[in-house]
């Protein structure tokens, strides 16, 4: 008796045993499980296709000294994993979302803990700054939730990322310029095994979702161009180390486009006007009769000054160009040409005072003509100048 008693004891035991191996085999958050061959370090299948949702959030800040933008947005990834279960009608319904269509089952789940034990694709986001990359998308604000639609199980994984991304920037045209920073989001396998699909649509990207910080720039979101939707490294030395065609190997690209349009009314009111202004004034040293040396002298002395203060400040301020200068370090220098050019006409008048052998009255009489000629060339030539400027900066290619 007591022999069967202990035997029966085994066998519960082992029976007990059987069922928490199961278990341990079976993981299972709510109405999704993982089976005991699942391996997270095998992709679903030989060929994977992510989709790709990136949604921005707003501009934090655009560093033309730095040449970078700063961002925030949610970067969406939705690939299908068959090895996935999902039960509601024998397992709980804990996370399940009601759905219209009632061929979708969608179950949103906060345990960040199944991330860790699903296959997720590895991305890569190049030319960051300052900020470290790690494998797949680990960031710190994550949404997880998983789909059955069309007898496929659907992984959507949500990152709320904030990059700082460097951008090629050009200030010839400053402050009339316009920057185009390409974001790239890059699948961290060749297209031999990841595919990146954006699904966003063109008219998705035309505006920001919202933008409370104030920046000097007007931002549209544009789609990535063409030839950045893949990437290739056309190397051939990897073709040597790895003794495979690596150089043929491509890697799905994605990502959008800020298109930064500066904001240059406020340019007008700081530079352009009063550097205006010390030119007009200059015209009125043409009224002034050139005998009078300290009067007429001193207004275009103080002008030059009052523009050399404007064209340091300019010079200060503006942003770094690798080659030439800007256009409104251009349109200081006009005015410092007409500034010199009457200090230079007024020069030569003294000069004809002070060395021609004529009388007095035939002196004032040159004098007067000079500077009524002067009173009419000067702006006449200003003003052509001034429009060729301004529609050539307006109307120019801004994307170049």
């Amino acid at each position: 008796m007591a022999g069967l008693l202990h035997e029966a004891l085994i066998r519960v035991s082992i029976g007990i045993l059987c069922v928490n191996i199961a278990c341990a085999k079976q993981r299972c958050w709510g109405p999704l499980c993982l089976g005991g061959e699942y391996d997270k370090t095998e992709s679903p299948d030989d060929l994977v296709k992510v989709l790709v949702n990136p949604m921005i959030g707003e501009v934090f800040k655009v560093d033309d000294l730095q040449f970078t933008i700063s961002f925030d947005m949610w970067l969406r990834l939705s690939w299908i994993d068959n090895r996935l279960k999902i039960d509601t009608k024998n397992g709980s319904r804990r996370g399940v979302i009601l759905s219209t269509d009632e061929k979708v089952t969608a179950i949103n789940l906060q345990s960040r803990q199944i991330l860790h034990q699903i296959w997720v694709p590895e991305v890569i986001i190049p030319h960051q700054k300052l900020l470290k990359l790690n494998p797949g998308p680990g960031f710190r604000d994550e949404v997880l939730a998983f789909m059955l639609k069309d007898e496929n199980v659907w992984v959507d994984y949500w990152s709320w990322i904030k990059p700082t991304i460097t951008c090629p920037m050009s200030f010839n045209w400053y402050p009339f310029d316009q920057q185009n920073c390409l974001f790239i989001i890059q699948a961290g396998d060749s297209t031999n095994f990841m595919v990146l699909e954006n699904i966003n649509k063109p008219e998705e990207y035309a505006t920001l979702h919202f933008q409370n910080i104030l920046v000097d720039y007007e931002i549209n979101i544009l789609p990535p161009p063409q030839q950045n939707r893949s990437f290739r490294t056309n190397m051939d030395s990897l073709d040597q180390f790895y003794g495979i065609p690596f150089s043929t190997w491509t890697w799905s690209q994605t990502g959008f486009v800020f298109q930064l349009s500066r904001r240059w009314t406020r340019y007008i009111f700081i530079y352009y006007l009063p550097s205006a202004l010390c030119v007009v004034t200059s015209w009125a040293s043409f009224l002034i009769n050139p005998q009078v040396v300290p009067g007429r002298m001193s207004l275009l002395v103080t002008l030059f000054l009052s523009l050399t203060t404007l064209l340091v400040s300019t010079i200060t301020s503006s942003p770094p160009v690798a080659v030439g200068i800007t256009a409104l370090t251009a349109w200081i220098l006009i005015q410092y040409v007409f500034i010199i050019a009457a200090i230079m006409a007024y020069a030569v008048l003294l000069a004809y005072f002070r060395f021609s052998d004529g009388a007095d009255e035939k002196k004032k009489e040159v004098g007067k003509s000079t500077d009524e000629t002067f009173i009419l060339i000067f702006p006449l030539i200003y003003f052509i100048i001034t429009i060729i400027y301004w529609s050539v900066c307006l109307f120019h290619d801004r994307s170049v």
